[in-house]
């Protein structure tokens, strides 16, 4: 259960993360003066930096583990927000389009980090519900980020969404350096192999394979 959690956080708040500019950017327009043929590359800066890592993603997250993989892409996706929040008008538009682009670049690996935790942290007959609430964690956070952002910023500030945004995503961080190595597959075993593996001790454990001895027959 506390592996789903800590997975279902990271999408959650990986989803506001990505999301939230859209309902906030009105005001950073009104603020920060944002010229109008900029923003198609801003809201696209994300997702250009996003699809990049998500294959390398999943390499990580096999070769050093997913709390690892999911440490990293928290922490330093939080910093990233922090940066945004504390940006200076005198930025300009340029770099908040670099700024959303390494977002997106360090949040691609989160997808396949969490598809290796459930594999390696859940038990094989609770990995499809874990799966699902992860994915319905992910949906959720879409949702709340349609509303949620200018809701928000009409008493925080949109400078405070971000910084409310990077503090959850440290939160995620911690969590998943708690975690640690999350148990390989091989110590984890489905109920039938537990089920067939009772049965064959039971009926003697036969070294010879039913289909071996089948076609040794004369």
């Amino acid at each position: 259960m506390g592996v789903t959690f800590l997975l279902a956080s990271a999408r959650f708040v990986g989803n506001i993360a990505r999301l939230s500019l859209g309902p906030l950017l009105p005001l950073l327009s009104l603020e920060l003066g944002f010229p109008t043929e900029s923003k198609p590359a801003l809201l696209s800066a994300y997702s250009s930096g996003y699809i990049l890592t998500q294959i390398a993603g999943g390499f990580f997250a096999d070769r050093y583990g997913a709390p690892f993989v999911l440490a990293f892409t928290s922490g330093a996706s939080a910093f990233v927000l922090l940066a945004l929040a504390s940006a200076p008008g005198e930025w300009g538009v340029t770099w908040w389009i670099r700024l959303y682009a390494a977002l997106g670049l360090l949040a691609g690996p989160l997808f396949p980090a969490s598809s290796v935790a459930v594999k390696e942290g859940v038990e094989p007959e609770r990995r499809a519900g874990a799966a699902a609430v992860v994915d319905a964690a992910a949906s959720a956070g879409t949702c709340v980020a349609t509303l949620a952002p200018a809701v928000a910023a009409a008493t925080f500030g949109w400078r405070g969404v971000f910084i409310m945004t990077a503090v959850a995503a440290l939160f995620v961080t911690i969590g998943s350096i708690r975690l640690g190595n999350a148990p390989r597959q091989k110590q984890f075993k489905t109920k039938s192999s537990r089920r067939l593996s009772v049965t064959s001790t039971e009926n003697g454990a036969s070294a010879e394979s039913p289909y071996k001895i089948l076609f040794s027959i004369p």
